[in-house]
């Protein structure tokens, strides 16, 4: 079963879109089984009854017309709303789901515990859209490629969403992700198209800060080894920073100090991955690193902890590559 990641939960807005034949129908199970678990509530509005919620966790109700979207009470529930393009047709299923929206938000029913969800979400009006995005409470927009939205409705989208869910899509939509999440990693970006059925990819827009004050935390590190800067390194460390280089050379922070003089790093530091997760953060590099003398190709990862806004190290574990 696909996990979903938690921090897609801290985020106001999310975009997810898939290939039809993907795992984006049991990702959104998922994700709202998950939402309503941390003590949320959510609306899940879709114009197909085609995903299976835990019914202990969700209401489900349909709607025909207008007055049974009057009937409707949001209030501190979580409710599967359904406007059933197969019962009531295509365009009266578009127009009464916009309208659902439009008169909640005027009446100010979504309150910020919501999540609000909307599959297909091509089938809204922008002016509709718009009005969700300006709102405070937690949006995710699902649906399956680029080409559903018109160029406004897709910049409002791609340009607001925090966060990317990105499942198997072919080369024209993975060009059109690259355009709004162009700080992210590329080679993850180019990924996309090689995924099997369940694989996807989350792209952040947030963390972007993050992993650029990550990186020169990193780097400054290294500095200070070269520099024999011992001051440096505990200026961006935590005082329980635990440092394993082998089975026979761990070392808390005063150990590391006495023996500094004894380490030494050769060669460049090569960061090849950036992980952010909440407010943890992992590294992974590749570095040349001498130890009493005996060089040593090593695998390296930093573990990092956010702390009132400052990333420092919480742990560095070096693998010797035989």
């Amino acid at each position: 079963m696909m996990q979903t990641n938690q921090t897609i939960l801290n985020s106001r807005i999310t975009h997810i879109m898939s290939n039809t034949g993907t795992g984006k129908t049991y990702y959104a199970k998922n994700l709202i089984d998950e939402i309503i678990k941390n003590g949320k509530n959510i609306i899940y509005v879709s114009i197909y009854n085609d995903i299976i919620v835990d019914s202990d966790l969700i209401q489900k109700i349909f709607i025909k017309d207008e007055n049974d979207i009057k009937k409707i009470d949001i209030t501190d529930k979580n409710l599967h709303i359904i406007f059933d393009r197969k019962t009531i047709g295509e365009e009266e299923s578009n127009n009464l789901a916009n309208k659902f929206i439009l008169s909640n938000i005027e009446q100010n029913k979504f309150s910020k515990n919501i999540y609000l969800v909307l599959d297909d979400m091509q089938i809204y009006q922008a002016s509709v859209l718009e009005k969700v995005i300006k709102t405070s409470f937690y949006t995710i927009f699902i649906h399956q490629y680029v080409q559903q939205l018109d160029d406004s409705t897709q910049f409002l989208i791609l340009t607001n969403c925090e966060k990317g869910v990105y499942f198997n899509m072919p080369k024209s939509n993975i060009d059109v992700i690259r355009i709004y999440f162009k700080e992210n990693d590329a080679s993850e970006i180019d990924s996309i198209s090689k995924f099997n059925e369940y694989e996807y990819v989350i792209l952040d827009k947030k963390t972007i800060e993050d992993k650029k004050q990550i990186r020169e935390t990193i780097d400054s590190y290294f500095d200070a080894f070269y520099k024999k800067d011992i001051e440096k390194i505990e200026s961006i460390a935590k005082d329980t920073i635990l440092f394993i280089f082998s089975d026979e050379n761990n070392f808390t922070k005063e150990e590391f100090k006495i023996n500094f003089e004894k380490i030494k790093f050769e060669g460049e530091n090569n960061i090849e991955n950036i992980s952010v997760d909440a407010d943890w953060a992992y590294v992974h590099n590749k570095i040349k690193m001498s130890i009493d003398k005996i060089d040593q190709n090593s695998n390296t990862m930093f573990t990092l902890r956010k702390i009132d806004g400052k990333w420092l190290i919480d742990c560095v574990q070096s693998m010797q590559i035989i």
